[in-house]
């Protein structure tokens, strides 16, 4: 379905490449992440259904994995716009867990930080919650509010973070200093 090669940083592990494998013949899709120095057995993996497509967001050091699977059919009829979920993954197979599924509501936006291991993820019905999560677990760390807002931009130096709501969806914009975990 679809492929990541992780980013060097300044991580001092090797390089890995995620790989994504689709459902087949009642089989779930399955994300394994390989490390490149031994490509033989992958260091982690992720079994998941309902997965049509796949798109994947390593950290800026390569060590920890974003897989956001979705269906364009929602069978629960919950949904007329079909059902998300993401899924977090240790490159080296300490941790793979769910972070968001499609019964919260619908996955907006999720951001790494550019110099952190942690990411902001816009999930839910609007107006949406948005929540700082840490890298090493997935597990959620803090949360700035809900809001009308489905986009998710850092700064380069990982200080400061906007949260909007744009294209179809007219909503807030919110500029946030999060180590100082205030709203500017």
């Amino acid at each position: 379905m679809a492929f990541q090669v992780a980013p060097k940083g300044t991580g001092t592990g090797p390089t890995h490449v995620a790989i994504c494998i689709a459902e087949n013949k009642g089989q779930p899709a399955r994300c394994q992440v390989f490390s490149l120095d031994d490509p033989s057995k992958p260091t982690a993996t992720k079994n998941f259904f309902k997965a049509q497509t796949v798109e994947m967001q390593w950290n800026n050091i390569g060590s920890a994995l974003l897989v956001k699977t979705s269906m364009e059919v929602d069978d629960t009829g919950k949904s007329y716009y079909g059902g998300s979920n993401l899924y977090f993954l240790r490159a080296d197979g300490t941790e793979a867990c769910i972070v968001a599924d499609a019964d919260g509501g619908a996955i907006h936006d999720v951001q790494w930080n550019p110099t952190q291991d942690e990411f902001v993820l816009l999930h839910g019905p609007l107006p949406c919650p948005a929540t700082l999560h840490e890298g090493k677990k997935g597990t959620k760390r803090m949360d700035f509010g809900s809001g009308h807002r489905n986009n998710i931009r850092w700064n380069n130096f990982g200080r400061f973070f906007v949260l909007g709501g744009y294209g179809q969806l007219l909503g807030d914009t919110d500029f946030w200093d999060k180590p100082g975990k205030r709203l500017m």
